[in-house]
């Protein structure tokens, strides 16, 4: 059986309950018990128990119970339980679970599971698992690699998988095939100084202390060290 009616202003509804207990108006509600009960003006909510209860005001829940309980003003969830319960304000989650309990008010967890329980306010999680669980606030974790990030902390950046081409190293190398990795750092090459200052300052033009870049001189088969407008030679 299914109930339709359009009890409010241009609010629309669809489903067995579909916002059977929600007086706003310019919202929408299509599946079973869908807005069903305090669902906020200018909300959507499509899907199986989707926004049941309390969704809040301009938020969007796709999918089966995305958003059930207490979904955050401005707020998105879509997937199977994305944003289940007490998702966030302006919170976002992406992905099946995804941001499933208490994710913090401007969150964004992407995948399955990413962010699924109590992930941090401000907080960014991408991939399946990342960020799972009790992810710290303004944190960033991206994740594909099969193992957990433990023990991430507030206010840093971890990502994963990220290859070592060098043993033990622990300097981040942009290859030519656009590879991110640790391995051997190389210095950028030139004849001589007069070529080296032309490039440091197309490079970095506005930076006044320019004190400790390096180049490797071809000429002289050294390493240069910038040092207050001259360049030095690295004894080695």
């Amino acid at each position: 059986m299914r109930r339709y009616k359009q009890r409010n202003i241009q609010s629309i509804s669809s489903g067995y309950f579909a916002r059977d207990e929600s007086e706003t108006d310019y919202a929408v509600a299509v599946g079973r018990k869908a807005g069903y009960e305090g669902q906020g003006t200018f909300a959507i909510a499509i899907g199986d128990l989707a926004g049941e209860i309390s969704q809040g005001t301009n938020a969007v829940a796709l999918g089966s119970k995305a958003g059930q309980n207490s979904q955050g003003t401005f707020a998105i969830a879509i997937g199977d339980r994305a944003g289940f319960t007490s998702q966030g304000t302006n919170a976002i989650a992406i992905g099946i679970k995804a941001g499933h309990g208490s994710q913090g008010a401007d969150a964004i967890a992407i995948g399955t599971t990413a962010g699924q329980t109590s992930q941090g306010a401000k907080s960014i999680a991408i991939d399946t698992s990342a960020g799972t669980p009790n992810q710290p606030a303004n944190s960033i974790i991206i994740n594909a690699s099969p193992d957990v990030i433990v023990d991430p902390k507030t206010s840093r950046l971890y990502v994963a998988p990220v290859r070592e081409t060098a043993f033990d190293s622990n300097i981040l190398v942009y290859g030519a095939d656009k590879e991110i990795s640790r391995g051997f750092p190389r210095l950028p090459t030139y004849a001589n100084d007069s070529q080296a200052t032309a490039a440091l300052n197309l490079a970095v033009p506005t930076e006044t202390n320019k004190n400790g870049y390096l180049y490797f001189d071809t000429t002289m088969i050294a390493i240069k060290i910038y040092n207050n407008s001259t360049w030095l030679k690295v004894s080695i």
